[in-house]
């Protein structure tokens, strides 16, 4: 799918700008730039946005640390929704509203499975946690931008596990993806944030169950939420908003569901997309 030129959507939509009182934004791919910076429009209309009102959630599968340094001049007073929803923090300390732990059985037989089929293996707690020191495991900590720990998973229990990342072969991630919901029926969630990339998660946790949380201590219905990814772990959160919007350099998958398609997370997107749905004199 071509992107879409502005104002017309993708999909006909009942909201207009001013009936939209929040927005939540993913991070990767979409609100930041390959460069892990916010397009300078879009950081100024975010700005203009935020003195109309206008509420700003993010919603990401970082941890608390490599989320708030990269939306820290932003001034974002909404809780984050962090590690893909197993997480619901407060912006500004970071103290955990919301928490839904993947279970340790689970987390084990995710390790065991794969080791056998190769696979790279992230865990995420309080920090990032892998295994193997080859050059994969360590390219992770600039690609995340934090810092990991190595150890040997044999000698770990973590009870508080946010989420568990596969990373390989495309076909070897999701073949353990759809062995462990055969086993664990109804107790994981898993997403695929980039080819190869698999999230593992407790099965309460997904973009759109955090950003209902926020929606309910906000007192906004999910309805005048603006949302925006790239991915297809932001796609319950696109399809339970009130409009939605997918980047240009987004999976296929999103495009289709978005009521708009944007430019790229490098061409500033957003920014020019903001400025047209509200309405922003530049």
């Amino acid at each position: 799918m071509k992107a879409n030129p502005l104002p017309g959507p993708v999909h006909p939509t009942q909201f207009s700008g001013e009936e939209i009182k929040a927005l939540v934004l993913d991070l990767d791919g979409t609100l930041l730039t390959g460069e892990k910076t916010v397009g300078p429009r879009t950081f100024r209309a975010l700005q203009l946005l935020r003195e109309r009102g206008l509420k700003l959630v993010i919603a990401s599968g970082r941890t608390y640390g490599t989320a708030k340094a990269y939306t820290e001049s932003l001034d974002i007073r909404e809780p984050y929704v962090l590690a893909n929803g197993a997480l619901v923090v407060e912006s500004q300390t970071g103290k955990v509203l919301l928490s839904h732990p993947l279970d340790w059985d689970v987390s084990r037989t995710s390790i065991t499975l794969g080791r056998r089929a190769g696979l790279h293996i992230h865990l995420f707690a309080d920090r990032l946690y892998y295994e193997v020191d080859d050059p994969h495991e360590r390219q992770m900590d600039p690609l995340c931008f934090e810092q990991g720990k190595q150890v040997n998973f044999d000698d770990i229990f973590f009870p508080e596990l946010t989420k568990l990342l596969l990373v390989g072969d495309e076909n070897a991630s999701r073949g353990v993806v759809e062995e462990l919901h055969r086993r664990f029926p109804g107790r994981l969630y898993a997403a695929r944030s980039a080819p190869g990339y698999y999230e593992v998660m407790n099965s309460r946790a997904n973009k759109a169950a955090g950003v209902r949380e926020v929606a309910r201590m906000l007192s906004i219905p999910m309805s005048r939420f603006l949302a925006i990814g790239d991915a297809e772990n932001d796609m319950e959160m696109l399809s339970q908003a009130g409009i939605s919007a997918a980047m240009g350099n987004g999976m296929a998958a999103v495009k289709e569901i978005a009521d708009y398609v944007l430019g790229t997370n490098n061409e500033d997107a957003i920014g020019v997309f903001l400025e047209e749905f509200f309405k922003i004199l530049t």
